[in-house]
């Protein structure tokens, strides 16, 4: 099924619900599974007229991650994902958003992995608890990286 691109492997699939899918067998990282769900948006869309604002897609991201997903809380996803031995990445970039899962493709990794992704798309949840401490993480980051340059400034002069 799908269309199959000879010349990089990745086969190209339309799932029924209109999502699109890549997929492509390595020989690299023998028996881990890497799942990728990217968004076309990115911090290209902020600050724009009908954008938002500078940072939002960092800090949305992060308040997802620590929201919880349906009626699991944060820490039960954390836990179920360190049960599965389920690593997850997320990043933004100026053209998308990304989440990216790592599994092992033995004991049902796979299915898991994809579990949590339907999870993340079907079942997000918005914890203020979560926004709040992403913000004030996001202004402990930011005062750390304005030290760090004034203090390589400084010594520059």
């Amino acid at each position: 099924p799908g269309v199959l691109d000879e010349d990089t492997g990745v086969r190209m699939v339309r799932l029924s619900n209109g999502v699109a899918c890549n997929y492509k067998h390595t020989t690299f990282d023998a028996g881990q599974v890497f799942v990728r769900i990217q968004s076309r948006t990115g911090a290209l869309s902020e600050g724009v007229p009908g954008g938002g604002v500078v940072g939002e897609m960092v800090v949305s991201l992060d308040t997802l991650m620590d929201s919880g997903l349906g009626e699991h809380s944060a820490q039960d996803v954390e836990r179920w994902l360190f049960l599965n031995a389920i690593t997850v990445e997320s990043t933004v970039t100026l053209e998308r958003l990304t989440l990216t899962m790592s599994v092992s493709a033995t004991e049902g990794g796979l299915a898991k992995a994809l579990q949590f992704a339907h999870l993340v798309l079907s079942s997000p949840r918005f914890d203020p608890d979560a926004f709040a401490r992403t913000l004030k993480d996001n202004e402990i980051e930011d005062e750390h990286r304005c030290m760090s340059l004034a203090s390589k400034t400084w010594t520059t002069l």
